[in-house]
């Protein structure tokens, strides 16, 4: 029969101690650590979990030539890596410890890097196709002169280091190495320059051909407003004007002012002195262009008043053949209306004018009569009257051909008067002046 302990102390009045109760207390005493220790690794491993899942993914760089890979690919896992022990530190030190501190600041150093790097390699990537581009279609000024960035973003170019700060050194001229983030930035042919120099050189063009004339001095204001332009006066644009064409003329400054290279690739140049010299270099070719162009106005203007000369005296003797056409077609017609104050009658070549209130006979047939009538139809003729220069010039030439008829009228007279002593009389007296010539040399 089993004894109880418990009831025998009852009945000797001896109290005993619960030994079940006391077991199991000191059972979850000594269990305690272990099962804080179990909670804590727990604790530390999602902590280092959660750590690592901000790791930056290297995956999503910028996609650029396979060229500058290595040195990418090598830096991302070691960054990687280092974030990683970084983050192990975190979970297993104390926040207060100086291991802790420290693996905080490495993980928030390669965060801004991956950052800085991501940052620097879209700006490789979109400016290598930029300069390239540029490159190719000829749009690079001649100014820039950086061989670096050239080889960099050749077939050859790489990247030679990248630091802990995510910065990116890049092979160029000879394989020497450049921080990309303080390279000089290529610039290519300044519009704004070459669009003003073409309207200043094509407006002096222009300006000549019509016979407008500017100074150099003119030209001198003119250059100095243009280069007050920030858009122009710049250093870049400077050099644009001076080593690059200006709509396919080269202007040769390199060549004829080499001064002017010395001022413009100065460590520090001077703005204010270089735009001056280029304005003392740039306003007497200008004047030269309009001056040039204003030879060419002065020698076309002599030609056209040549030609206007010619055209005039042309007008001029035509219209006098017209109004001795007129005259000898039908010489009693005319003065009958066009000298009707003094016309009276007339018949064939015999025409009376009633002049100064008396009679006046004209015998066209003889020369002196022929001119005198021929003086009366000048005098009263609108189109050989007045002081318009064409009206006097067709006077004159009116008077030359009368004059020349009136000798041949003299002529075939004399030959009439010696044909009719000697032959018949009566074939040599033409009753009209039809067969007078109608031009005369």
């Amino acid at each position: 029969m089993a004894t109880d302990f418990f009831k025998i102390g009852k009945a000797t009045g001896q109290q005993f101690v619960d030994v079940s109760g006391a077991v199991q207390k000191g059972l979850e005493m000594g269990l305690k650590p272990f099962a804080e220790y179990e909670k804590s690794r727990k604790e530390r491993v999602d902590a280092l979990g959660r750590i690592l899942q901000k790791t930056p993914n290297l995956a999503e760089l910028p996609k650029i030539p396979e060229q500058y890979s290595p040195k990418i690919s090598e830096w991302a896992v070691n960054a990687k890596n280092e974030y990683a022990a970084a983050a192990r530190t975190i979970v297993q030190t104390s926040a207060d410890s100086p291991e802790y501190q420290e693996a905080v600041q490495k993980i928030n150093s390669i965060t801004n890097a991956f950052v800085n790097l991501d940052d620097q390699l879209k700006g490789i990537r979109e400016e290598r196709i930029e300069y390239l581009n540029d490159y190719q279609n000829g749009l690079v000024s001649k100014g820039f002169k950086n061989s670096d960035i050239e080889a960099a973003y050749g077939a050859n170019g790489a990247i030679a280091q990248i630091d802990a700060n995510g910065n990116v050194s890049m092979t160029g001229n000879e394989g020497r190495a450049f921080l990309w983030n303080e390279r000089q930035e290529h610039y290519n042919v300044n519009p704004y320059i070459q669009k003003s120099m073409v309207e200043l050189s094509t407006n002096a063009k222009s300006n000549g051909l019509k016979g407008i004339s500017f100074t150099q001095d003119e030209y001198k204001e003119q250059l100095k407003a243009i280069m007050s332009d920030p858009k122009i006066g710049n250093i870049q644009a400077l050099k644009s004007l001076v080593y690059d064409d200006i709509d396919g003329t080269a202007l040769n400054i390199t060549q004829t002012n080499p001064e002017v290279l010395e001022m413009l690739e100065a460590e520090t140049p001077d703005l204010p002195a270089i735009k001056q010299k280029l304005v003392d270099i740039l306003a007497p070719a200008l004047a030269d262009v309009n001056q040039t162009s204003i030879g060419k106005y002065n020698e076309a203007l002599r030609t056209r008043t040549a030609a206007d000369k010619a055209s005039d005296a042309q007008k001029a003797q035509q219209s006098a053949i017209d109004v001795f056409n007129t005259i000898i077609q039908d010489p009693v017609a005319y003065a009958r209306t066009k000298l009707r104050g003094n016309f009276k009658e007339g018949k064939g070549n015999i025409i009376t004018l009633v002049m100064d209130g008396e009679d006046k006979r004209f015998d066209l047939k003889r020369g002196d009569q022929f001119m005198e009538f021929m003086d009366v139809v000048a005098k009263n003729s609108n189109q050989l009257t007045g002081t318009a220069a064409a009206s006097q010039e067709a006077n004159r030439e009116f008077y030359k051909i009368t004059l020349n008829a009136k000798n041949m009228l003299d002529e075939r007279q004399e030959g009439f008067e010696r044909m009719q002593k000697k032959y018949l009389p009566q074939f040599f007296a033409p009753e009209t002046l039809s067969d007078l010539p109608t031009t005369f040399n």
